[in-house]
C-alpha cells in the first residue's frame, strides 16, 4: 500500500497524465490473477484505496461551470457519516486541484443545507438516512458515491464493492446524466453499469 500512496502522492498534476496514470491503476485493479494492491481485504486497505479512488474520479468526471461561485471556489470532497478513511483522504487530495479549484474535504454527521456545496459527496455504509441524503441533492450536479448494498436503488451514481478480492466500480449513468455530470467513456468501460 506504501507504493500505491507514493504513487499518487507525488503523481503528474496535468489532466492528461493525471488521467494515464489513473487508467493504469484501474486497469490493475480489474486484471484477474494478477497480485496487486487492490486484493487486500481488510477493510482499512480498502478504504485507502477508496480515497485515492475519490480524488481520481475529478479526472473522469466533468461537472458544469456554474458549481463555482468564483475562481478561488473549492472543489469540495465531502464525506457523510462515519468517517473511515482516517486521514488518507487528506493526504491524497493535499495540493492537488480542479481546472484551477483547490480541493477540500468536508465532513458531516448529518444532512445539513450546505450539503450541496459538494461536488463529490460519499456517504458511508453506516449512514442511517442514504436515500434522505440522495434525494436532499436531486437534480444538483453532486456525485454522490458509497459502498452501500442498496445504494444504486436509490438513485445514487456510483457504488464501490468488493467482488473476487478485488474493488469493483458500479455506475449509474442514468442518475448522474439527471445531474448534469458526464462520466467519461474511460470510467464507463471499465466500470459495471447499473440497470434497475
Amino acid at each position: 500500500m506504501q507504493i500505491l500512496k507514493k504513487l499518487f502522492i507525488s503523481r503528474p498534476t496535468s489532466p492528461g497524465s493525471a488521467a494515464i496514470l489513473c487508467m493504469a491503476i484501474v486497469t490493475l485493479m480489474v486484471l484477474p490473477g494478477m497480485r496487486t494492491p487492490f486484493q487486500e481485504t481488510s477493510e482499512s486497505k480498502a478504504n485507502q484505496v477508496k480515497a485515492v479512488f475519490l480524488y481520481n474520479f475529478t479526472q473522469f468526471v466533468v461537472w458544469p461551470q456554474r458549481i463555482f461561485n468564483n475562481e478561488t471556489s473549492p472543489f469540495v470532497i465531502g464525506v457523510l457519516g462515519e468517517n473511515t478513511f482516517g486521514p488518507y483522504l487528506n493526504e491524497v487530495i493535499e495540493s492537488e486541484g480542479v481546472d484551477g479549484h483547490p480541493i477540500v474535504v468536508r465532513h458531516y454527521k448529518s444532512i445539513t443545507p450546505d450539503i450541496d456545496e459538494c461536488q463529490i459527496l460519499f456517504i458511508d455504509k453506516s449512514f442511517p438516512a442514504v436515500k434522505q441524503a440522495i434525494e436532499s441533492l436531486k437534480g444538483k450536479p453532486v456525485l454522490t458515491v458509497s459502498d452501500s448494498e442498496n445504494f444504486m436503488r436509490h438513485a445514487g451514481m456510483l457504488r464501490f464493492y468488493i467482488e473476487g478480492g478485488k474493488l469493483r466500480i458500479e455506475i449509474n449513468q442514468e442518475a448522474s446524466h439527471k445531474s448534469g455530470l458526464e462520466v467519461s467513456s474511460k470510467l464507463l468501460r471499465i466500470a459495471t453499469l447499473y440497470k434497475e
